[in-house]
């Protein structure tokens, strides 16, 4: 049985909810939907979307299958650094990745659920073409 941080088990069980999505790349870069600040670390608003993670067992031949997730970022600065560069300039192949649930009155990862832990396998740029020319809009991070 999964257990639960206190606040967010709390925070569950009211009649609203406001859930959101945290992501935390190589134990240093926050990131989420919107923008906000918590225990002192601001989070920046670059996902896009955030696919399902996908995990699967097989009780016959015993066999588990890696979990994985993608995640689509917004390409625009995070530490006045666009982001596709920042990801390939300090090399986030196979480091930590880490998804948490973040509930109303959670005031640190502590009070969070970690729904995902693993690491980045690889980052796929997505363009699009505007006045001929292409722009990175959107980067995905697959995470195993």
């Amino acid at each position: 049985m999964i257990s639960l941080p206190a606040k967010f088990e709390k925070d569950i069980q009211g009649t609203t909810n406001y859930l959101q999505h945290l992501v935390v790349i190589n134990y240093s870069w926050a990131i989420s939907t919107s923008s906000f600040q918590m225990a002192g670390i601001n989070y920046q608003p670059l996902i896009k979307s955030l696919g399902t993670i996908k995990q699967s067992v097989d009780i016959e031949k015993n066999n588990f299958k890696t979990s994985s997730v993608s995640i689509k970022l917004y390409n625009r600065e995070y530490n006045n650094v666009r982001i596709i560069n920042k990801l390939f300039e300090q090399e986030v192949i196979n480091k930590p990745l880490k998804i948490y649930a973040k509930s109303q009155t959670a005031e640190s990862l502590d009070d969070c659920l970690l729904i995902y832990s693993g690491y980045i396998k690889e980052i796929k740029e997505n363009k699009i073409k505007i006045d001929d020319q292409e722009i990175t809009e959107v980067l995905t991070v697959n995470g195993v």
